[in-house]
């Protein structure tokens, strides 16, 4: 089988590929995915868009080239255990295709602590590019504990940032927006899958 622009997706530590499963799971429409619990009753659940667009999205961190063959894009939170254990392992697979495409989505869901680590991760990308918002985040969650503003500063003070600097970015309105932006382009409308 040969693989063309599939699309993988990793949110915590689930894979979820599109491409038979995909076909599929476009074939059902809006309707949600038929999955029961190992005691036979529904399991509640939404589906992610099998093909999302990221081209005009702000905000995500690509490493990789454009042309890739496979996409595999990791929806994180700097306080998700699940985030940090993926995160050894996308620097793995990272190293050995050099083809692969990996973006970074921010999904700050889980606490203050994570909004705070996020903001001040996009202002970090804002003001000094990829590179340097890359081994933030790999610093990030190589991190002990729960992150929050203060060990996001920290960060930044063991990267050598301008800590001023990044405060400020981190509390413009830009850095909200496009947060709030990432946040609502991957948001399921739960309720209209109820209906």
């Amino acid at each position: 089988m040969k693989l063309s622009r599939r699309s993988l997706f990793l949110c915590g530590a689930a894979l979820i590929a599109s491409s038979a499963a995909s076909q599929s799971v476009a074939q059902q429409g809006d309707n949600l995915l038929a999955i029961t619990g190992d005691d036979g009753q529904p399991v509640s659940n939404f589906k992610l868009p099998s093909e999302p667009s990221l081209a005009d999205l702000r905000g995500v961190l690509w490493e990789g080239p454009e042309s890739a063959d496979v996409i595999l894009i990791e929806f994180f939170d700097y306080n998700c255990p699940f985030c940090r254990k993926a995160s050894g392992d996308l620097e793995a697979i990272a190293g050995k295709d050099k083809a692969l495409r990996i973006g970074l989505v921010n999904n700050a869901v889980l606490s203050l602590g994570s909004v705070l680590s996020a903001r001040v991760q996009q202002a970090v990308l804002k003001l000094y590019g990829p590179t340097k918002a890359r081994a933030y985040h790999i610093k990030m969650l190589a991190r002990r504990g729960v992150n929050d503003g203060a060990t996001a500063m920290q960060t930044c003070r063991e990267l050598g940032l301008d800590i001023k600097k990044v405060q400020d970015a981190a509390n413009g309105d830009d850095v909200l927006a496009v947060l709030n932006a990432l946040r609502a382009s991957f948001t399921p409308k739960v309720l209209s899958d109820y209906e």
